[in-house]
């Protein structure tokens, strides 16, 4: 089973003789949007399942190395030492983490046999709009400032995000099936709705017995939707909805 590859690229490093491996590894993935963030932060709240984040973002600023190269090693490093105290590692992965990460490291070397958990919208426009929304501000979430400027609707931008997402969505189908590997499916809609059962059934998944359930509050994230939500859902449907177009 060759974890270890998206696409044609092959990972290049291997752990070192003293690299402790963590007691199981839990990895969140999806399209942007999808609710992944939400779901981290939760895990993250329960202190039993890892503090998950983007740890593989290439080029992030969040998590400089700061005695030498930025690389991929330091990032797996990295999202070891976010183990919880009972050896549960966790982290966010996209697709193009994953292949960028698998350019230097054998990233499934060094954290084997994860437990992938798979975060979905069943509201795929919403999710588009939320998408747009965040490239067109750069307010990625309530804790973001964002540039300031203002949300000005476009059809095109919110058609480019839908795109983005389901194709984000095949590239894990495709991993999945080619590699037959399960993953839990997650849906955003019951993050938000009940999300005690998703943690306990997260926490079954590597042995443990969650000590508590952190309330949605925990998360430090508030709900972004709005009205200009809806709105911009009646316009672009209004705009680029037509049966006759599959493209």
């Amino acid at each position: 089973m060759n974890l270890g590859s998206l696409g044609s690229v092959r990972p290049r490093r291997r752990p070192p003789s003293d690299w402790i491996r963590p007691r199981s590894t839990i990895v969140v993935v999806g399209a942007a949007r999808s609710g992944t963030s939400l779901l981290c932060s939760l895990m993250g709240a329960t202190g039993q399942l890892g503090q998950p984040d983007e740890i593989f973002s290439p080029g992030s600023r969040k998590y400089p190395n700061p005695i030498g190269k930025d690389d991929m090693f330091h990032r797996a490093t990295l999202a070891r030492s976010r183990m919880s105290q009972n050896g549960i590692c966790s982290f966010k992965l996209f697709s193009g983490q994953l292949k960028a990460a698998a350019r230097q490291i054998r990233l499934w070397e060094f954290f084997p046999d994860p437990i992938f958990v798979r975060v979905f919208r069943d509201d795929l426009l919403g999710q588009a709009i939320s998408l747009a929304r965040a490239r067109l501000t750069d307010k990625w979430s309530s804790r973001w400032a964002g540039s300031g400027e203002p949300a000005i609707y476009s059809a095109k931008a919110i058609d480019r995000a839908l795109a983005d997402i389901v194709d984000e969505n095949g590239r894990w189908d495709r991993y999945f099936a080619r590699n037959q590997v399960p993953s839990m499916k997650v849906r955003y809609e019951d993050i938000v709705c009940d999300h005690e059962p998703i943690l306990r059934g997260i926490a079954d998944q590597v042995g443990v017995t969650l000590a508590s359930i952190p309330s949605i509050g925990a998360a430090g994230l508030k709900v972004q939707r709005d009205q200009m939500t809806e709105q911009w859902r009646r316009d672009f449907v209004s705009d680029a909805g037509a049966l006759d177009r599959i493209d």
